[in-house]
């Protein structure tokens, strides 16, 4: 008898030994599965609204416009911050009446040359190639403007043409295979770039524009005859032509193309800036207009969102491999940042 109940000791002791050695292990394996990145709330930041990242870029453009009063019966010369030139000739306004305008008015005029500014403003450069079926594919910039005029919060229309002329000192010198396009808008308000018919404006071989209007050669400028005010770019496309491979950038949970961004800006190649423009709802991640970007090439991938009205930012770099797929984790994402700040982190990458 004695024996038979040391042996059911026994048992019990191996029995409860074990369980609590399953326990353990058990426990051990929970902590080593990797969770869900699901950032957000969950992370202790709670993602923007699309009204609020909008807003967030909306004063970051606004911040950037230079303004001047005038009077229409007297045309101006405007030179820019940055050294653009603007000349509109006298009497050269009309209202949505076509009735000429006198009196003061305002001109606007905004000028982005630098990643940075681009990122911050969501102004990539991403043109549309007619010969690759209207894919947005990267452009290299010799400066992108706004100029606009206006009175009583009217906006005016030129009643001919006017002209301007960017210094190529800018980006890096006159490049002659720079041509002329104009911004279009798609539905949630992002910039793409198309070829601007002669209608638009005509572009001209670097040349500038002299105080009086007088037409000067000088490989210090481009120069343009413009006929509408709108968005205008100086481009040409970016070509790589080492292989393809397909690449995607995933962003935390709560995080997609309506209250974030992601660009990437190649190594050496200061006057260009790309938009992961597609948005994959279910894997939650970014990817370009044609899901291809050239094995070898160094990007610094750069996610931009809002949060109590400062940037939410995350920059990596890496070089792009076959079937590069890039996270951008919750625990990366960087708070408190100014967009004076993320203008001056994107213009100090290589």
């Amino acid at each position: 008898m004695d024996k038979k109940i040391k042996t059911m000791k026994k048992l019990v002791y191996i029995t409860l030994v074990a369980f609590a050695m399953l326990t353990v292990m058990v426990s051990c394996h929970k902590e080593n599965i990797p969770m869900p990145d699901v950032g957000g709330e969950d992370a202790g930041l709670t993602p923007a609204s699309a009204a609020k990242f909008q807003e967030i870029r909306a004063r970051a453009l606004e911040n950037l416009k230079q303004t001047e009063t005038f009077r229409a019966e007297d045309g101006i010369f405007f030179i820019s911050e940055n050294g653009a030139r603007v000349y509109i000739q006298p009497r050269s306004l009309r209202d949505e009446n076509d009735n000429i305008v006198t009196g003061d008015v305002t001109l606007s005029f905004i000028e982005l040359y630098d990643r940075g500014s681009m990122v911050v403003t969501n102004k990539p450069l991403m043109g549309q190639d007619p010969g690759n079926g209207g894919a947005l594919v990267p452009l290299v910039t010799g400066g992108q403007y706004q100029l606009e005029v206006t009175q009583a919060d009217r906006l005016l229309k030129p009643a001919n043409t006017f002209d301007v002329s960017i210094p190529t000192s800018l980006t890096g010198g006159k490049d002659d295979d720079m041509s002329l396009w104009k911004g279009e808008f798609d539905e949630d308000g992002n910039l793409s770039w198309a070829g601007a018919e002669s209608d638009v404006a005509e572009f001209q071989p670097p040349m500038m524009i002299d105080s009086t209007g007088v037409d000067e050669e000088d490989p210090r400028s481009y120069n343009i005859w413009q006929r509408t005010f709108r968005w205008i770019n100086i481009d040409r496309f970016w070509h790589d032509s080492r292989p393809k491979t397909p690449v995607s950038v995933s962003v935390p949970m709560g995080y997609s193309d309506q209250n974030a961004a992601v660009y990437l800006a190649f190594e050496t190649e200061p006057n260009v800036l790309m938009s992961l423009v597609e948005f994959n709802e279910a894997g939650n991640y970014f990817s370009p207009f044609n899901g291809e970007l050239p094995i070898g090439l160094t990007i610094h991938v750069i996610f931009v969102s809002e949060s109590d009205g400062e940037v939410v930012h995350a920059i990596k770099t890496t070089t792009i491999a076959e079937d590069t797929a890039i996270t951008i984790g919750s625990s990366e994402l960087q708070t408190g940042t100014t967009v004076e700040q993320l203008v001056d982190l994107v213009n100090a990458l290589d």
